[in-house]
């Protein structure tokens, strides 16, 4: 089947045995070439024999595009605001492979998620990428009164298919006066608008709210937090394994210690309707 298409503006004809182009637009063909993705850039050189494509200058990649190869039967357009989009200077593609991979600085955007990379692995035929190290994420919210989520992280990786994003080691996430630190944290981001429907926080995980309404910590090994529809406010979040839970308040000294706490929040609001506790529970 075609793996990748190349459009041109010029041919500065052949040096080395590579192909010399400028002003590119490759479309690259997912594993069933329903979909493709398109890699853009001032220069490439392409070396036929060694499957090769090398993008220099104002590279950028857009993750997951309607029309597919030819004969193929296309797909429903992706929204503009849930295209994923990576910047780089530059970036090496193999035919063999269907992998992308780079060792600069990456800038990436979707939806209202901006971030920063060192390194990355794109793979069109798995859609998915890998950022190699020094990842950082800013995450502006929908309502403008609410200060913007920021994470950070040693290496991240993001599965288009599924809306899954697992981020490992050093692993943080501050959120105005609330602040979380696991181990690892792996976040479902829904198709129709990139908001996020879950977050699992696994490993030595330490929840910390500063907010004068909520002066609480939080420790356990697994802590999952399930969203509402607008991905805005939470429903739900569930505390596993050596559960300790207690009040920051200067003069409230409140405790509790349990293997799992589920807490339902109250609609539209992110605060405690109701908490259950159980085994061990002190």
């Amino acid at each position: 089947q075609t793996r990748f298409e190349i459009k041109a503006k010029f041919n500065l004809g052949y040096k080395d045995k590579k192909n010399l182009l400028e002003s590119v637009t490759v479309k690259v063909f997912g594993k069933d070439g329903s979909r493709h993705d398109t890699i853009t850039s001032d220069h490439c050189e392409y070396d036929e024999e060694k499957q090769e494509i090398v993008f220099a200058g104002n590279v950028v990649v857009n993750l997951g595009h309607s029309g597919g190869a030819p004969g193929k039967a296309k797909v429903a357009p992706t929204p503009n605001d849930t295209l994923t989009t990576i910047q780089m200077d530059k970036i090496t593609y193999l035919e063999t492979s269907g992998k992308a991979q780079s060792d600069d600085l990456v800038r990436f955007v979707r939806g209202n998620m901006r971030g920063t990379g060192r390194g990355l692995t794109f793979d069109s035929n798995q859609e998915s990428v890998h950022l190699h190290s020094e990842v950082q994420i800013v995450v502006q919210p929908v309502d403008p009164q609410k200060p913007p989520v920021q994470l950070r992280c040693d290496a991240l990786d993001y599965l288009k298919a599924s809306g899954k994003i697992d981020m490992r080691s050093n692993v943080s996430l501050r959120e105005g006066s609330r602040s979380l630190d696991p181990k690892q944290l792996i976040a479902w981001l829904r198709e129709i608008d990139s908001s996020v429907s879950r977050i699992d926080a696994l490993g030595q995980v330490r929840t910390v709210s500063r907010d004068p309404s909520s002066l609480l910590e939080v420790d356990a090994e697994e802590v999952s937090y399930f969203f509402d529809g607008t991905g805005r406010w939470l429903d739900k979040v569930s505390a596993r394994m050596n559960v300790r839970m207690w009040s920051l308040h200067p003069t409230e000294k409140r405790e509790l210690v349990a293997e799992a706490v589920d807490i339902i929040l109250k609609p539209s609001t992110n605060l405690m309707s109701s908490l259950q506790a159980r085994e061990n529970v002190i």
